[in-house]
């Protein structure tokens, strides 16, 4: 099977594992995770969180939006052509439907004054424990998060988590995935500045040994020296 067969594949699988699942069922499990999503440092510190208004199946977060509205600035993607772009939320009765039945802020898609956002909490078809995501595979998120450097969270059910998942070389890495059941962190991605504090390091390092170097062999010149001083005497 191709990658994209692959894909194909597993999306109709959880498809099939969301169908076992009641909506009373998904909203319990869509607590439990939002719950999860709090305790996480990268949440409590941000200023500002992007988020998405929950289609069914996916973890929900009408009542999530509505908790946290008032106390940290939050943006919502719109569908803008072959992109999304974000957009602040201004309560529910700012919402309207649109691309995909999807509930967006009603604002005007022109406006480009949205704040850059500290977090970015992605839904997903599925995720692995290499914090790889499967989209629907139209690349909205794929295109939206190749533009941003910023944590990712990716957020799904449980059963939507597998060991591995298949990918192709532009789908984008999250930083950790949350679960009903569990947090999967990732190791810390090396920014410019961590490359630039390790090159001082090394520059330091390097200038201390040839230091060190020179004095050793100014050292061993004298006690020559002071040897042939006192052989001649």
């Amino acid at each position: 099977m191709t990658i994209n067969e692959q894909k194909q594949a597993l999306r109709k699988q959880v498809a099939a594992l969301k169908r076992a699942h009641t909506p009373e069922a998904l909203e319990e499990l869509s607590a439990e995770a939002l719950a999860r999503l709090e305790t996480l440092d990268a949440f409590q510190s941000a200023a500002c969180v992007a988020l998405y208004h929950a289609l069914p199946g996916e973890v929900q977060t009408a009542e999530f939006l509505g908790r946290w509205y008032g106390h940290k600035q939050l943006l919502l993607p719109i569908v803008q052509g072959d992109d999304l772009v974000l957009r602040p939320y201004a309560g529910p009765d700012s919402l309207h439907k649109g691309a995909y039945d999807i509930w967006e802020p009603s604002v005007d898609a022109s406006a480009t004054d949205a704040p850059r956002p500290d977090l970015i909490i992605v839904p997903g078809i599925a995720f692995d424990r290499q914090l790889n995501r499967l989209g629907r595979g139209r690349g909205y998120y794929d295109r939206l998060l190749s533009d941003l450097t910023l944590p990712c969270i990716g957020l799904a059910f449980a059963f939507q988590l597998f060991d591995h998942i298949p990918v192709d070389a532009h789908d984008r890495r999250m930083t950790a995935v949350v679960t009903d059941t569990e947090v999967i962190r990732g190791e810390r991605r090396k920014t410019q500045a961590d490359t630039m504090k390790i090159q001082r390091v090394k520059i330091v390092t390097f200038s201390s040994l040839f230091i060190l170097l020179c004095l050793q062999v100014v050292w061993s010149v004298y006690t020559y020296k002071e040897q042939c001083v006192c052989k001649q005497n």
